[in-house]
């Protein structure tokens, strides 16, 4: 599910377009946990009626709200939902606007940028790769990269960074995410990021805590796969997570992709902060972190991704 709003609060301060309407989360449980015959009420309507705020207070009357009013309050413009039951994408819903300016409605084709959402659609992409080539998950990553290499740390020689680590948020790498640049923002290269360079508006990325000792959310690691998949494969993300992932499981409404532009550019969601006022610019630019932010999709090709998995899981070729 996916809701044009732009977090804030947090050092990420991502230009994304976030779950907002927490409630309908929860309606989604709920409903999916019941058959059809237990519950009379469709899907659609019990999402549309039948919202409850997340905390409850004990003695108090729990009044459910409708999704427009949840929207309301949390001045999300407009919200997709996709739900996936029996490996089939059984109903999707939309409401309210892609741009409050042009009045243009959310479809179930609207893009959105998904934010973190990016890196385990990355990771998949990495590991269908690694299926016919050779990839070593545990090789310390600077002997993987040759465009840069990850400054030594304390624990080099015992404890080495690796894909598996990195992938896993457990490798000790800092800088929890990443914000974007803005329009009119000059963009830094990835290396340039990674170094915490000019332009780049976040710190270097370094190992500060023992690889595999505990897990920290790292966006920076995330970047450093992301080098290191490229200098592998020789083939920048988007191209690879095209053919690799987006073509064959017909995600026609994905793309890594910064700046958005052509045919997805047209029904793209505008982003909006927490007072419901658009962002200045438009969305911001991810294009040096692909892998940790830079992924353009829909909740149904999400769906379609996370059927294939459950089917790989399961031992079935969904082809």
């Amino acid at each position: 599910m996916f809701g044009n709003l732009k977090t804030r609060g947090d050092d990420d301060m991502k230009n994304i377009y976030w779950i907002a309407a927490l409630a309908a989360g929860a309606a989604i449980y709920l409903f999916s946990s019941q058959s059809s015959e237990e519950n009379p009420l469709t899907a659609k309507h019990f999402i549309s009626n039948n919202l409850f705020a997340a905390m409850q207070i004990a003695g108090e009357p729990r009044e459910p709200s409708t999704l427009e009013e949840r929207m309301a309050v949390h001045n999300v413009p407009g919200i997709s939902v996709a739900f996936l039951r029996n490996n089939e994408i059984e109903w999707t819903l939309t409401a309210g606007v892609r741009d409050t300016a042009t009045g243009a409605p959310v479809d179930v084709d609207t893009v959105f940028q998904a934010a973190s959402i990016s890196k385990p659609l990355f990771a998949t992409t990495l590991m269908v790769h690694r299926q016919s080539e050779d990839l070593d998950l545990d090789a310390d990553i600077n002997s993987l990269m040759s465009r840069w290499q990850l400054p030594r740390h304390q624990w080099q020689d015992s404890e080495p960074v690796t894909l598996r680590r990195l992938l896993s948020h457990n490798a000790g790498t800092t800088v929890h995410g990443f914000r974007g640049y803005a329009a009119g923002e000059d963009v830094p290269t990835i290396i340039e990021l990674l170094e915490g360079a000019d332009p780049s508006a976040s710190n270097p990325v370094i190992v500060d805590i023992m690889p595999g000792s505990q897990s920290r959310y790292s966006g920076g690691g995330t970047t450093i796969a992301q080098l290191a998949f490229e200098d592998q494969s020789g083939i920048a993300l988007g191209a690879a997570a095209q053919t690799l992932i987006f073509e064959p499981l017909g995600m026609t409404h994905s793309a890594y992709f910064q700046p958005l532009t052509g045919d997805l550019q047209l029904n793209a969601a505008t982003p909006y902060d927490g007072s419901g006022d658009p962002i200045t610019g438009g969305p911001h630019d991810y294009s040096p972190i692909m892998a940790a932010a830079g992924l353009w999709t829909t909740p149904s090709d999400l769906m379609r991704l996370a059927r294939a998995i459950q089917q790989s899981h399961q031992g079935e070729d969904e082809s």
